[in-house]
């Protein structure tokens, strides 16, 4: 199958990598781990993830930000007959989602759930949370089996990829945290007194919050059990070939997010060999 560097542009490429780089470094990684042949689709819908994922990171109005998100959603809508939009990532995308056959509704859901972080008001329960896992990270690491023709949205391969992407999708959520609380965002679940992230200054509400959070952590860490338990032995090629590979860091990542004093001012991160050496183990051995 041929290469989407082949019909669109150099400079466009070398601008998908960079966003993908930049702003999805994670998928970034797992997709040059991928075979030679499907990295540079995998890097464009990296890139893709990275465009969505940062936008309520950037936008201090709502409005703003769905401006955005509409931008997006309308783009979707008229991809399959549209020439260029002028957005090397829409535009290198949408020659993967032809050709790759994506499921459009997939990405629109994807898009439309990254919404809910413009909003001051947190998830209501752990059912609605787990449903915005399961439409951002679910369904990032399902269409990164489906660019590698590996899954089909439905069966045990698709609840597989799906619980991997929730799992890692999870941890990501702990480590937005804190830019998403500083715009007055909080964006986990909250207890019978919904958590006010304009206040964490004051003693009682930073307490709340640091609840929620440590059960947040402690929820991350049932999902990796759960994805580990579903992948068992009948270890899916998606993943090996880099699909949800991204979610064998999620235990490095909740490691540094419980070893932090202070989540509102201190980054919690992994070293850059430490995350490619546990992609290169987990493709190798096919354990997250």
């Amino acid at each position: 199958m041929p290469d989407s560097s082949l019909s669109l542009p150099k400079e466009s490429m070398l601008a998908v990598r960079d966003s993908a780089r930049a702003h999805a470094f994670d998928h970034y990684l797992a997709a040059l781990l991928a075979p030679r042949e499907y990295r540079a689709d995998l890097i464009a819908l990296a890139a893709f993830l990275g465009e969505i994922e940062r936008i309520p990171l950037l936008v201090n109005d709502a409005a703003l930000g769905e401006i955005r998100i509409r931008w997006w959603l309308d783009w979707l809508e008229e991809v399959d007959g549209q020439g260029r939009s002028g957005n090397p990532v829409a535009d290198v995308l949408a020659d993967v989602i032809r050709r790759r056959r994506l499921p459009v509704e997939l990405l629109a859901d994807l898009v439309e759930a990254r919404a809910f972080e413009f909003y001051a008001h947190p998830f209501a329960d752990k059912p609605s949370f787990h449903d915005y896992l399961y439409k951002t990270g679910g369904a990032s690491a399902l269409l990164a089996a489906q660019v590698l023709g590996r899954c089909q949205a439905d069966g045990d391969g698709e609840d597989k990829m799906r619980a991997l992407g929730c799992a890692y999708g999870a941890a990501r959520q702990l480590l937005r945290l804190p830019h998403l609380a500083s715009r007055g965002r909080w964006t986990l679940t909250s207890g019978e007194v919904e958590v006010e992230a304009s206040a964490l200054l004051h003693q009682a509400e930073r307490e709340r919050a640091d609840a929620r959070r440590s059960e947040a952590i402690v929820e991350a860490w049932r999902l990796l059990k759960k994805a580990r338990d579903l992948l068992g032995q009948d270890v899916p090629d998606a993943f090996r070939m880099g699909a949800g590979l991204p979610a064998a860091l999620t235990e490095p990542y909740l490691l540094a997010l419980e070893q932090q004093e202070d989540w509102l001012t201190e980054a919690a991160d992994i070293a850059p060999l430490k995350r490619v050496w546990r992609l290169w183990r987990a493709q190798r051995t096919g354990r997250p």
